[in-house]
């Protein structure tokens, strides 16, 4: 299936050497228009292309990405394409779509390129991106892989998860790492050569991700026993499904690796494998950041400390009665009698003895039982709102988690 955003236009998938021209003069075009401009590195197999992608970012009017006038900017680039139709995505607001008629064969048929910007106007950022779309977002297999043992992959950078708070925030777990891909590739134990556009075919890039120490057949078999999953990968490249469905249970049958085969095989238990392997993670990202360990040690303290709190907090609700009774009754209003109706003292009307033994209001202490405080009430109705505001702030968080997913 070629291009899909024009409908109005006849837009096929072209074959390898068309692609490459129009890549190369589309190339060309927008660095008239965006400081950075390349197009992610395609699976090496792949022989026809639906469209032609680009990745793009740092306008070169200076404008910061946040602030773009997206009218212009669309205008701009259809102009330098020397395309006839142009847009701006609507559920993806971030690309650019654009159709410019096929070179030597303009009457028959047109040609859908992609243009996305980047979000951030950084080189470094940029590489980062560039990463994220290389292989048809092969990082995803990468995360995959990594996801178990405790690191995520996002667009902001790598991070690695506090297991003590993913559960209940996830987004709170997050410790960030580092935002280049040799990073990411050395935690994997893995060459740079991912970077690098050097695989002749996609035998070659399965081979290569399967060298990595974080691999485990075992994990995508557990994955692929999950309906929910297999949904999941649906919306991926051919060729990535077809690594995860065909692929790996072929060479790895029975899902015994060949490089591990004493430990890897279906009838391990695979959590152990993933808690072991995750505290050797943990491990070797803290020795290149060690700043990040400070960050994450710091961030798990503070949060056993508030399991800590809530744990007494309950404690001591449930040691405070739920009604009147169990504390009203023990605290008796004492009977306060004047014995001598004759004394003249501070604390009688002296002004008045007609009428003795009657109190002074203004001169008489004030009894602790006269205005008595309930501060055992007071603190459970406390605890009571600081659990309601809790309860009310883990729902916002996950309703955002969904909402992200």
């Amino acid at each position: 299936m070629g291009g899909r955003a024009f409908k109005q236009l006849y837009t096929p998938r072209i074959s390898s050497e068309l692609y490459l021209k129009v890549k190369a003069q589309a190339t060309e075009a927008l660095r008239a228009v965006f400081s950075f401009v390349i197009v992610p590195t395609e699976l090496p197999s792949k022989r026809d292309f639906g469209d032609v992608d680009f990745l793009v970012g740092s306008p070169l009017d200076g404008h910061p990405i946040s602030h773009l006038h997206w009218i212009t900017l669309v205008s701009k680039v259809k102009e330098a394409l020397g395309a006839i139709d142009g847009k701006r995505g609507f559920l993806n607001n971030n690309i650019l779509y654009f159709a410019v008629a096929a070179p030597g064969r303009e009457d028959e048929f047109h040609i859908q390129i992609d243009v996305k910007i980047a979000p951030n106007n950084d080189a470094s950022d940029f590489e980062w991106d560039r990463f994220m779309h290389n292989y048809a977002s092969g990082h995803k297999i990468l995360g995959s892989m990594m996801k178990p043992l405790g690191l995520s992959i996002l667009p902001e950078g790598l991070h690695i998860r506090i297991p003590e708070v993913e559960d209940t925030n996830h987004s709170g777990s997050m410790v960030f790492l580092s935002k280049d891909p040799k990073f990411v590739l050395y935690i994997a134990g893995l060459k740079n050569r991912f970077l690098n556009a050097n695989f002749n075919t996609n035998e070659e890039l399965y081979d290569y991700l399967c060298r990595s120490w974080l691999f485990n057949p075992t994990h995508f078999a557990e994955r692929l026993r999950d309906k929910k999953y297999e949904d999941h990968i649906k919306d991926r490249s051919a060729a990535w499904v077809y690594f995860i469905t065909k692929w790996i249970p072929e060479k790895y049958p029975g899902y015994r690796s060949i490089n591990h085969a004493e430990n890897f095989d279906h009838t391990d238990n695979i959590n152990q494998w993933y808690k072991e392997t995750r505290a050797k993670v943990r491990e070797r990202a803290f020795d290149l950041k060690p700043e990040a360990a400070t960050e994450y040690y710091k961030k798990r303290a503070a949060h056993l400390k508030q399991i800590e709190e809530e744990r007494l907090r309950h404690l001591i609700l449930r040691a405070i009665p739920q009604d009147k009774d169990g504390w009203r009754g023990d605290l008796p209003e004492p009977l306060t009698q004047a014995t001598n109706p004759h004394r003249r003292d501070s604390l009688f009307a002296s002004e008045n003895p007609s009428e003795p033994g009657k109190l002074l209001s203004n001169n008489c202490p004030t009894s602790p039982w006269d205005d008595r405080t309930n501060y055992v009430g007071m603190w459970k109705r406390r605890l009571e709102r600081e659990d309601m505001k809790k309860a009310k702030e883990e729902a916002k968080v996950k309703s955002e988690a969904i909402q992200d997913t």
